[in-house]
């Protein structure tokens, strides 16, 4: 319900929204931080191992839950989306 609201009121103020499946985003991060940054994902999955450590690499910051690292590793995808 949150994202339809956020959705709906997005929209309505002319602000462009792109929904991504964590598969997708995270294969782009994954070809990006091996592309830019040598990086190896730790785990042989999409998973709270890779999250944590995709964080990591992007970013430089080390953090508690996957939930945030997923948050971190969007800005970073958001913001090269943003300046490519």
């Amino acid at each position: 319900m949150v994202i339809g609201q956020l959705q709906h009121w997005l929209h309505i103020n002319d602000i462009p929204v792109t929904l991504f499946k964590a598969f997708d985003w995270k294969s782009r991060l994954s070809k990006d931080l091996y592309k830019n940054k040598d990086f190896r994902n730790p785990s042989d999955r999409l998973d709270k191992e890779y999250s944590l450590a995709a964080a990591e690499a992007a970013l430089g910051v080390e953090f508690k839950t996957d939930h945030e690292a997923d948050a971190g590793c969007l800005a970073y995808i958001a913001r090269k989306m943003t300046y490519a």
